[in-house]
């Protein structure tokens, strides 16, 4: 049995946690080309999506599946704004959050060269360079 909590020991025990990672790299890979959500198969399998991130901290065999589980899901949302399927907002709106996307605006001055900053001093006419 696993660890005694307030409500008695733990169904949660290395051993189940083992055999979900098995059955989250099975349920990934049923998914082919599809998005999927990871709380998804937490839901499937019984549990609140939260528990798949206690049995990564607590097991590394999980914590692999997980990650590999989460490439997948990035890949197959990747193709898919690649593929110019479905909706490209709500594909993009996904992937910043279930993958750490996120929009990066990048600011030059002419032709590409830094900007150049004037701060004018409260004296009126006053330039400091």
């Amino acid at each position: 049995m696993g660890k005694q909590g307030p409500k008695g020991p733990s169904k949660y025990t290395p051993e189940f946690i083992n055999k979900e990672a098995k059955k989250l790299l099975e349920w990934v890979e049923a998914q082919d080309q599809n998005p999927f959500f990871l709380s998804s198969f937490a839901y499937d399998r019984g549990y609140c999506h939260q528990r798949l991130t206690e049995f990564a901290q607590k097991n590394e065999n999980f914590s692999d599946s997980l990650k590999r589980a989460k490439t997948k899901q990035e890949a197959n949302l990747s193709m898919m704004l690649v593929k110019r399927g479905g909706n490209t907002a709500g594909i993009i709106f996904a992937l910043k959050n279930v993958a750490g996307w996120r929009d990066k605006q990048e600011i030059t001055g002419a032709e590409g060269d830094p900007l150049q900053v004037q701060i004018i001093a409260p004296v009126k006419g006053i330039l400091v360079d």
